[in-house]
């Protein structure tokens, strides 16, 4: 893994999202806007890696239960 960082997201609710971003070798695509974490942070003006087309990122939502 390349490059790797997270970021954690409050969505309200008790709810985090939880996202990990990396930079892949080659241009594919870019994740979705959504998807904010590391936005443009893998971007290369030598290389074809713009437009955060190298940038890989993986989600999921977790719940933090109110315990009483």
């Amino acid at each position: 893994m390349v490059g790797g960082r997270g970021c954690v997201e409050s969505v309200g609710s008790n709810q985090y999202m939880i996202t990990v971003v990396w930079q892949g070798l080659t241009p594919i695509s870019a994740p979705p806007a959504s998807v904010s974490c590391g936005a443009g942070l893998y971007d290369s003006a030598t290389s074809k890696c713009s437009d955060d087309l190298c940038r890989r990122a993986i989600t999921t939502i977790v719940r933090i239960a109110t315990l009483s």
